[in-house]
């Protein structure tokens, strides 16, 4: 099946919003993180990297589909990563995951006719909301 523009675009722009989101900043910009939130940052980093696979998903549909696709530059929000701590970067990363499983969820009817890409974008969107519960949950730790 050869990818038509529209779909192209979609998965591109998701592969953008993926490339844009806050949860691997977090791991990448050696943020400090207390003794006590040891434990909630593995669980992010396992969370992030879990993220990789899914812009690696978006990436193989691209591909399967005769697409290609296209750069996409970080979010500069996260610019100051490096210098606050956990505690104080859990809610943008939250808030950042929020649209992102926002995106997923408007392009679902939108790829409805393509079944491969329909179920990628569901599995992509229920694992975004799922993500996000759990760093809500963290985030409700840390600050008790």
């Amino acid at each position: 099946m050869q990818v038509n523009n529209f779909l192209h675009d979609l998965l591109n722009d998701l592969l953008a919003a993926e490339g844009r989101s806050l949860l691997p900043r977090l791991v990448e910009a050696g943020v400090h993180v207390q003794a006590a939130e040891a434990a909630a940052f593995d669980t992010i980093r396992r969370l992030a990297a879990r993220q990789a696979q899914d812009r690696r998903r978006l990436v193989d549909v691209l591909l399967a589909l005769g697409g290609e696709p296209r750069p996409a530059a970080a979010d500069i929000q996260s610019a100051d990563f490096h210098f606050l701590n956990l505690s104080a970067l859990l809610p943008r990363v939250i808030a950042s995951q929020g649209e992102l499983v926002r995106r997923y969820e408007r392009s679902i009817e939108a790829v409805a006719d393509c079944p491969p890409v329909a179920e990628v974008v569901r599995d992509l969107a229920d694992r975004h909301r799922a993500c996000t519960e759990v760093l809500e949950k963290l985030a409700a730790r840390i600050a008790s």
